[in-house]
């Protein structure tokens, strides 16, 4: 008896818990963290595979039909970049994978080229060295080596594999990228808060400036916008870093999908 009334007193505290279970495994923290993570692998890939495969298609451009290496590491990458940052910079789990990931830079179509195998072994090594704090590269010479490794070293694979062959106007197409990267990871690299809002405010107006260069409409303003919001509320709230880890990189994300519907 005593058993039932409780349970009713539970039922009657959480009324939706009865007819919506699912509100609880959302609650869960593990389900979480784990939602999270595939989010954060899904776009991060979106930003290093997209651009690249869209731009190619002008030039005929076709990609080797085997790409599951390439396509293990970017994932097993996005995955460990995810679990380092929303672990601060120390995580036992990143590392791990970050050693299968090296396996993957092992494959016979990586080690094809051997300036291709060099920056993808050499992307894996920086995440490495970036969790240990005598190297001392959670700084603002480690946030802008993250910003060209992620902005530059995939896009450049990928479009490398289509064409055997890099042009220089796609690189200076990256450099909006790097500077989202730089603007967006300020706030989980730079700990200090009067040094995170200022150097925050100096990369957002250089990344506004490098916008306005762009040809100018919707999505420029969209992107814009975005920007100058992520500042004036993202960035100056004291979140916790459990939530600005996953919000920083969900908006960076869709502000680089903006700057890609900019440019087609």
């Amino acid at each position: 008896m005593d058993e039932q009334q409780t349970q009713l007193k539970r039922t009657n505290l959480h009324p939706q818990s009865s007819h919506y279970p699912w509100l609880i495994l959302f609650k869960n923290s593990r389900f979480q963290l784990t939602l999270m993570a595939l989010i954060g692998i899904f776009l991060q890939n979106v930003i290093w595979w997209v651009y690249p495969l869209i731009y190619g298609q002008h030039l005929n451009a076709q990609l080797p039909l085997d790409l599951q290496f390439l396509l293990g590491y970017t994932i097993s990458l996005a995955l460990a970049i995810f679990l380092m940052l929303y672990h601060q910079f120390h995580s036992i789990g990143a590392l791990l994978i970050l050693a299968i990931n090296v396996l993957f830079t092992f494959s016979n179509l990586i080690k094809g080229d051997i300036l291709v195998f060099t920056a993808l072994l050499s992307f894996t090594f920086f995440l490495v060295a970036l969790q240990f704090k005598w190297f001392k590269l959670r700084s603002i010479w480690g946030l802008i080596t993250f910003a060209l490794a992620n902005a530059f070293i995939i896009p450049l694979t990928v479009f490398y594999l289509q064409n055997k062959y890099v042009t220089q106007p796609f690189i200076l197409t990256l450099f909006p990228l790097f500077l989202c990267y730089l603007y967006f990871m300020t706030p989980l690299f730079i700990v200090n808060i009067t040094k995170k809002r200022l150097t925050s405010l100096g990369l957002g107006i250089l990344l506004i400036i490098t916008l306005l260069t762009l040809p100018i409409n919707f999505w420029t303003i969209c992107a814009i916008t975005i920007v100058i919001s992520t500042w004036l509320i993202l960035i100056n709230l004291k979140l916790s870093y459990a939530k600005l880890v996953p919000l920083l990189l969900a908006i960076q994300a869709v502000t680089v999908l903006i700057l890609f519907l900019q440019q087609y």
